[in-house]
């Protein structure tokens, strides 16, 4: 009877990790767009939302362009939100920028939708330098220097997960963090565990043993990558709190 009773909850659990894991789908209710127009030496940048469903939605984006250059190691991020409402079948432009590209330039593109905190539409565009290969190439020497003496911690990303799909959302994270460049001063930890009898594991993404975001994991990479994109703005959020909060402390 107890055998049994395990059996039962076992499948009662998969059914219910199937319907969240169909629900979390990207794209199939609200589509977010991003288009990109060369001219020349510019990129014209629109961000588009399109309404799949037959009523009105109240919705809130995040548009967020990251552009680094290889050789100066200049960081520049522009950050753009707000809320709109999308008819039946209606797209809408969010916004539209134009930004000119450098031989040496690296510019990740996203574009976020959300329902209040559900995230429905996701768009990435990378222009430019593909600059995964040398974040590969710095890992090693980012670990290397954590065992020397007041050094900053920075670009480090501790893998701490237990199952393949744990371990994939550690890579999509890590590689899109290090192309940000984004770079904190502080060990970002991906800690993985089981939950309950052992079907489903959960995630928390620490900084400094902090916990900024937590989440149970899908075995689907499309989700995966979108907590991925997720989290990292919240790591940037994390970073520049951090910063301004030392700033003002300097003041005073």
């Amino acid at each position: 009877m107890f055998h049994l009773k395990i059996i039962l909850l076992s499948i009662f659990a998969l059914f219910f990790s199937a319907v969240a894991f169909s629900q979390r789908k990207t794209n199939t209710k609200i589509e977010a767009i991003i288009d990109t127009i060369p001219t020349n030496e510019t990129y014209i940048i629109k961000s588009l939302a399109n309404n799949k469903l037959n009523e009105s939605k109240l919705l809130k984006y995040k548009f967020t362009i990251i552009r680094k250059n290889i050789k100066t190691k200049n960081i520049l991020h522009n950050n753009q939100s707000g809320n709109f409402t999308l008819e039946p079948g209606e797209i809408k432009m969010l916004s539209q920028t134009a930004i000119k590209i450098n031989k040496d330039d690296s510019i990740i593109i996203l574009l976020l939708i959300y329902d209040k905190d559900e995230l429905l539409g996701k768009s990435r565009v990378v222009i430019g330098v593909d600059t995964s290969k040398i974040a590969k190439g710095k890992k090693k020497e980012n670990s290397n220097n954590e065992s020397k003496h007041d050094v900053e911690f920075k670009g480090i990303v501790t893998d701490l997960t237990k199952t393949k799909f744990g371990h994939e959302f550690y890579e999509a994270f890590s590689n899109t963090y290090r192309q940000s460049n984004l770079m904190g001063n502080g060990v970002i930890s991906i800690e993985e565990k089981f939950i309950g009898i052992g079907l489903r594991t959960l995630i928390d993404v620490k900084i400094e043993n902090v916990t900024i975001y937590r989440f149970f994991v899908q075995p689907d990479l499309e989700y995966l990558t979108n907590m991925s994109d997720h989290v990292l703005i919240l790591v940037q959020n994390h970073f520049e709190r951090k910063k301004k909060n030392k700033n003002n402390m300097q003041q005073y």
